[in-house]
């Protein structure tokens, strides 16, 4: 549990390297979700007055003008949002491997001698290159998340109290499974982090000693060795991603609950009148 929270305070330490479009990203969250609600808002009033209303198509004109300008904003500002994203993983991915590259300067050979060759190598490629998802998607949607579900639920409120109490007793069921589930892809990932690093040590010993089991002609072994471990990793990898997809079911399935909830109240208070 302590490695976790050191991983999560180190990830949340480098968003400093990328102060600046993370700066813009977050002050671009609040006004998506002010556009999702605008949206969904200008929808629903023309459906209501093409529907119920019995307008014609000169009443409903200025909504069918507004709707689409109002996607073009959202479709910018989700653009907007995805460009800061990337250009935050790209500057905090060139940081840290040319600190990564000045340590190993630093340290010499006659230190770097006793490392794993391939653990280094995987760490200054793979490792860092992992990283671009959580500065590229995962702080972006967060971001978002932080400002869309409050502007949600003030707007249902302001519409229908009953329906907004729903909706603020379900939505933390979201976050609480999603961190349960989510800890054990966490745990299962970093298991599969440090399997990789032995793995490309292995290897690169494999290949320096390539003329040696020529030599020996082990070298069909150590191929089915290698063989078998990329195996395993493959299979413990889907086992990862069967649990981190999971994590979208459950939050697919709470949400629909929600909606589900919601839909009933209403629909009851309708045969009522």
């Amino acid at each position: 549990m302590s490695d976790q929270a050191d991983d999560a305070r180190w990830l949340r330490d480098q968003q400093a390297l990328a102060a600046a479009p993370l700066r813009r990203l977050r002050l671009l969250a609040p006004l998506t979700g002010l556009l999702v609600v605008f949206q969904a808002w200008l929808l629903a009033q023309l459906i209501d007055r093409a529907t119920f209303g019995g307008a014609g198509l000169e009443d409903l004109r200025p909504w069918l003008i507004a709707l689409p300008l109002v996607i073009g904003l959202r479709f910018l500002a989700q653009w907007q949002s995805d460009r800061l994203g990337l250009q935050a993983a790209f500057t905090v991915k060139q940081a840290l491997r040319e600190a990564m590259i000045e340590r190993l300067r630093a340290a010499g050979p006659v230190i770097l001698e006793g490392q794993q060759s391939g653990r280094l190598a995987t760490a200054l490629v793979e490792a860092v290159e992992a990283l671009e998802p959580y500065f590229a998607r995962f702080v972006p949607a967060l971001a978002l998340l932080s400002a869309a579900p409050l502007a949600i639920l003030l707007a249902v409120f302001a519409a229908d109290w009953l329906s907004g109490l729903v909706l603020l007793l379900t939505a933390p069921l979201v976050p609480l499974f999603m961190v349960l589930i989510g800890r054990e892809a966490e745990r299962r990932n970093q298991r599969q982090w440090r399997q990789l690093a032995r793995m490309g040590g292995h290897f690169l010993k494999a290949l320096q000693a390539l003329p040696t089991l020529k030599l020996f002609n082990a070298s069909r072994r150590e191929l089915q060795t290698i063989a078998r471990l990329s195996e395993g990793f493959r299979e413990r990898t889907m086992a990862v991603l069967r649990v981190a997809f999971l994590t979208s079911a459950v939050l697919e399935f709470l949400a629909a609950i929600s909606i589900a909830l919601v839909a009933v109240f209403v629909g009851f208070r309708l045969l009522d009148g």
